[in-house]
């Protein structure tokens, strides 16, 4: 790595700033509703707006035409928003404190959560709505199968999958605190339950279970476990899918930043999509298959559970 890179990737982070104020002056917003000028931005310092116009069409996030900014990936906002709000979390002193062995911690346990939840469910919202087709492509998702959904926080995903297929079934198991915001899906239920203390009983007629965005709060030892115990208490052929934000390796992309993240959560989770498959295999899954998106932050990896003295 040469000195220059170095120090491009130091500075790195005045991209992300620039980023976060324009969306929180609204002006990502505009572009993605409509091609804008710097004049049609009018509510802005055009001298401060301009660099920062800049600097995002370089990078690729904007395109240009005939002097109008129009924003590329514009529905990925809500998240974006998300993401500002939680950027505090990311001060160099936290991230020293974990490589000191301190901290380390899911914040939506934290003290004060609850103020949290709301944004959490807007967020998790727009991800659902975005992962949901390709859940159905992914599962063959069936009229009458019953799916759940680990983690699934207050049904956002569920009740998108139930709009595209009418008439399966669903339970979605989250922390007991995320009862209150439940929204109440038809046919499906709600089960407060910490996912470490998974019931075996309850995934016994599962056709399909997801975990979305779930997998990067566990530790390795406590991942395979629960999988395991997917594995072994669910009927043969039924599937298992996961989706995450998985690393590609060699590749400085989101995925690989998203690793900070869930090292603050207090674990690693850097496995690409491919060792997770792998991962799935030596526990017993078979018929492992990745999925990549390229429209999405994450990808898929689903497995079956073989039929009764099959071999993975």
């Amino acid at each position: 790595m040469s000195t220059r890179s170095l120090w491009h990737w130091a500075n790195a982070y005045k991209m992300s700033a620039a980023i976060f104020a324009l969306e929180e002056v609204g002006a990502l917003a505009a572009m993605a509703a409509a091609p804008r000028s710097i004049e049609e931005l009018s509510w802005l310092d055009a001298d401060a707006l301009a660099p920062l116009l800049t600097m995002l069409l370089h990078a690729g996030l904007l395109s240009c035409e005939d002097g109008r900014y129009s924003l590329v990936g514009g529905s990925l906002l809500p998240l974006l928003a998300h993401e500002r709000r939680v950027r505090s979390r990311f001060s160099q002193e936290v991230i020293v404190a974990r490589l000191r062995g301190q901290g380390g911690s899911d914040p939506m346990d934290a003290p004060g959560a609850e103020a949290r939840w709301p944004e959490y469910h807007a967020a998790m919202s727009v991800s659902a709505r975005s992962i949901a087709p390709h859940v159905v492509r992914v599962t063959r998702l069936r009229r009458g199968e019953h799916v759940i959904d680990l983690g699934g926080a207050d049904g956002a995903l569920f009740a998108a999958l139930k709009h595209l297929v009418p008439g399966i079934r669903g339970t979605v198991v989250d922390r007991p605190s995320a009862a209150p915001h439940w929204r109440a899906v038809e046919d499906a239920r709600f089960v407060g339950l910490d996912l470490r203390a998974l019931d075996g009983d309850l995934l016994a007629d599962a056709d399909v279970v997801l975990l979305s965005n779930v997998l990067h709060l566990f530790n390795a030892a406590d991942r395979g476990v629960m999988m395991k115990k997917i594995l072994d208490h669910v009927r043969p052929g039924a599937r298992a899918v996961v989706y995450d934000v998985f690393v590609s390796r060699g590749v400085a992309d989101a995925g690989l930043f998203m690793v900070l993240d869930w090292m603050l959560c207090g674990h690693r989770f850097d496995l690409t999509a491919e060792q997770m498959a792998s991962e799935l295999v030596s526990l017993g899954w078979s018929n492992p298959v990745t999925h990549i998106v390229p429209t999405l932050p994450g990808a898929f990896v689903s497995a079956l559970k073989p039929a009764s003295g099959a071999t993975p």
